[in-house]
């Protein structure tokens, strides 16, 4: 599966990570009218694919304080579970490819007309 969303963590940032920063990927701006609630709201309906120990945290240093503990996936994709969040509150910007196939995966499944 294509990992999407798995970030460096800001906790220790001289840890060596070759993972993005997600602060790096924010614009707001981006998504727009209501482009950003639905592509979260697809993420936040992925299966569940592995669970884990502890809940992730938020790498903008947000009040939200648990991310989720799970691993998420749409059978191509695997994502961790808060990556809506980034979406919806950060205006995280996901790669082109993946906005392409969520979009497309939006369609066949008939949540999204063209």
């Amino acid at each position: 599966m294509i990992h999407v969303g798995f970030w460096k963590d800001t906790r220790y940032p001289d840890f060596p990570s070759n993972l993005p920063d997600p602060r790096e990927l924010a614009d707001p701006a981006w998504y727009g009218d209501g482009w950003a609630e639905r592509i979260a709201g697809w993420l936040d309906r992925g299966q569940v694919v592995e669970k884990w120990l502890g809940d992730s945290y938020c790498r903008f240093g947000c009040e939200k304080a648990a991310m989720g503990s799970k691993d998420l996936s749409d059978g191509i994709y695997l994502w961790p579970e808060g990556l809506s969040h980034y979406v919806r509150v950060h205006g995280v910007v996901l790669p082109r490819k993946f906005i392409r196939h969520i979009l497309e995966q939006m369609i066949k499944e008939g949540s999204l007309k063209l």
